[in-house]
């Protein structure tokens, strides 16, 4: 039996995702205005484009730049081709623009190619190199955007548990992110966790970060859906 007392609380940070998959979007530098205006302190890109880069130097926001899935395995395979990468699309940038992670792929583990699943840490360590190389892996780190289905079990954050398919790839991928002090990045969508099951509201509010969860049985405090 669980006994769980939750808590309202403010987030420390506010962050979104930055796509530009549309027409009539508006321009890099409109796009930084309303984002200061709002205090927007972080936001993820799902690439290296330099209008964008260029635009975020100076503001302060703190930014996530994404290898495709189609880069993974040349960057895995030839450490030269990640400092290429690197030295081309992000540095010349740093540190106005305050780029403070690389997100290499994205939700690889939960897909059907078995090669990209075994080349994205080889990838990753090869970009955790090249940023080292460059004197920027003090301020950059690697990591890797899962979905949570890489999960069996995700509630409570204490007992959860990777599935079968994902655990011998997350062995290798938590061994790199503890090696260099890189967090582990989830994409949540808790609508549609409340939308399969309205009545999991701590679970909703979890990842929202508006929730402090007590578990009186473990003696576990939750602040999110993570820890």
């Amino acid at each position: 039996m669980r006994a769980e007392v939750g808590v309202p609380r403010r987030a420390a940070a506010l962050g979104i995702n930055y796509g530009q998959v549309g027409n009539n979007l508006p321009s890099p530098p409109q796009v930084v205005q309303l984002l200061s205006s709002l205090r927007i302190g972080k936001v993820r890109i799902y690439d290296v484009n330099p209008q964008v880069l260029s635009a975020f130097a100076g503001t302060g926001i703190e930014l996530i730049v994404t290898v495709p899935d189609d880069l993974v395995l040349g960057m895995a395979a030839s450490a030269s081709q990640a400092l290429q990468w690197l030295a081309a699309g992000v540095r010349p940038y740093f540190p106005a623009t305050r780029v403070t992670g690389i997100a290499v792929g994205n939700e690889v583990f939960t897909g059907g190619d078995e090669q990209l699943k075994a080349s994205l840490v080889p990838a990753m360590r090869n970009l955790h190199a090249a940023l080292a190389q460059l004197g920027m892996d003090a301020y950059v780190r690697v990591s890797t955007a899962n979905s949570l289905a890489v999960l069996a079990t995700s509630y409570p954050p204490s007992q959860g548990v990777f599935t079968q398919d994902a655990a011998p790839y997350m062995a290798q991928l938590l061994r790199f992110l503890a090696d260099t002090s890189a967090p582990f990045w989830i994409n949540g969508y808790p609508y549609f966790a409340y939308k399969d099951d309205p009545t999991k509201c701590a679970s909703l509010l979890l990842p929202l970060f508006t929730l402090l969860v007590f578990s009186l049985l473990i003696s576990l405090i939750y602040s999110n859906a993570t820890q």
